[in-house]
């Protein structure tokens, strides 16, 4: 039965791996072209897979120093695979392309007409924008909730993942927030110098409102209390 445990255990996460760099390898490939939510569901599978088996290999497990390095592990692979399905989505979507891009536009990089193309830095300008055009039919329902709760779920998870694995070095509100709008940041200035998106602050917003919330969920008493249960 030990055995079988961890035939189950190297071969769910051999999978996993797998399917993830598959998929981000794929996004490397100029002629291939991922659908967006293909592309999503290929990263989140086998973090599903991971969390599915951690919690088989928890219940299986015999004493706490097993069950932790279980949960370490596991937590780890999904984190990993998180972080290179969010460098897929923000730096090879196929969008935006680095080759077509540098090829195809011809306006330079601090130009004035350039800033004014992939830059908004009025606060709530795109989120007005994307409702206003909501509202008078000019927008669907759907391209409105993949922009607004799309960037609001991006990068939500590291307010899970952060506690999870470094609760020992980032344990308050004010550090986490502070970790993440640099973050957020940093990739929205990489973003617009690289070409590969605009360089918007309510992407900030939206990016940053959604990892606190996670994380300010995981500091409640209900939540910490469930996911103790979890994994004791």
């Amino acid at each position: 039965m030990k055995n079988l445990n961890k035939i189950i255990n190297y071969g769910i996460i051999g999978i996993s791996l797998l399917l993830a760099i598959f998929t981000f390898a794929l996004n490397l490939i100029p002629n291939i072209s991922l659908d967006s939510k293909l592309e999503i569901l290929l990263y989140v599978l086998p973090i599903l897979l991971l969390l599915l088996n951690m919690l088989y290999q928890l219940k299986k497990a015999k004493n706490i120093e097993i069950k932790e390095e279980i949960k370490k592990q596991s937590l780890i692979l999904m984190f990993s695979i998180y972080i290179l399905g969010l460098i897929s989505i923000l730096f090879l979507s196929n969008t935006y392309r680095l080759n077509y891009l540098w090829d195809n536009h011809k306006v330079a990089l601090f130009s004035s007409e350039n800033i004014t193309m992939n830059m908004n830095l009025i606060p709530f300008k795109t989120i007005s924008t994307l409702i206003s055009r909501l509202l008078n039919s000019s927008l669907n329902l759907s391209i409105v909730l993949e922009n607004i709760l799309g960037n609001l779920i991006l990068f939500a998870p590291f307010g899970f993942f952060i506690p999870m694995l470094f609760s020992n070095k980032i344990n308050k509100l004010k550090s986490f927030t502070l970790l993440m709008l640099i973050s957020i940041v940093l990739v929205e200035v990489l973003q617009y110098l690289l070409r590969v998106g605009q360089a918007d602050i309510d992407d900030v917003i939206l990016n940053l409102s959604g990892a606190v919330l996670v994380y300010y969920l995981m500091q409640t008493k209900i939540v910490k209390k469930i996911i103790n249960k979890i994994f004791q």
